[in-house]
């Protein structure tokens, strides 16, 4: 909450220098330099908010993910540890543009490796969707019944072998077969 609270504040701060207040930028010019334009830009007081927010963020992602490896949580700690590492390159690569003040944007190039990386991680992810994984596994598998319940105990479905060897099931559908006590 109260990181949510001082990022509103700075979004709200950002906001409120769009109208000429200089709190953010003292000036901003476009600067001819190797072929191309830039801006430069003359840092205002409150320039700095952001990119100490931008490391408390980091240090939090960190502190969560090591402390999920800590309590060992059930997590892809791979794709974990590929998040972090992504968010760790994006705020070095951006604090070493901002300390070097270089003419050339790194963070746009950055931005598409980013993209690139969540893409294939989004892939993997839904390359292995656990309920497909179950109901492949189990359809090669026609000697050995299983049934599915709800959660009121109610029978959903179930392969041949169950209803061979259970005729009484088509009978009782959507019934609760087991009783609890």
């Amino acid at each position: 909450v109260l990181l949510f609270a001082c990022s509103s504040v700075v979004f709200f701060l950002v906001w409120r220098s769009m109208n000429g207040n200089m709190l953010f930028y003292e000036s901003i010019t476009l600067v001819q330099t190797y072929g191309g334009s830039t801006l430069k830009s003359v840092k205002g007081p409150l320039y700095w908010i952001y990119p100490a927010l931008l490391f408390i963020y980091t240090l939090m992602t960190i502190y969560v993910m090591c402390r999920a490896l800590w309590n060992k949580k059930k997590l892809a700690y791979r794709n974990l540890f590929a998040l972090v590492l992504l968010e760790v390159i994006t705020v070095v690569t951006y604090y070493v543009e901002k300390l070097l003040n270089s003419p050339i944007e790194l963070m746009n190039f950055v931005y598409i490796i980013d993209e690139f990386v969540l893409l294939v991680l989004i892939y993997r992810i839904d390359k292995y969707d656990v309920s497909e994984s179950v109901a492949g596994s189990l359809s090669g598998l026609e000697e050995y019944g299983y049934m599915i319940f709800d959660n009121k105990l109610r029978y959903l479905a179930g392969n041949e072998s169950v209803r061979k060897f259970f005729p009484e099931i088509l009978k009782s559908k959507r019934k609760s077969l087991v009783k609890t006590y």
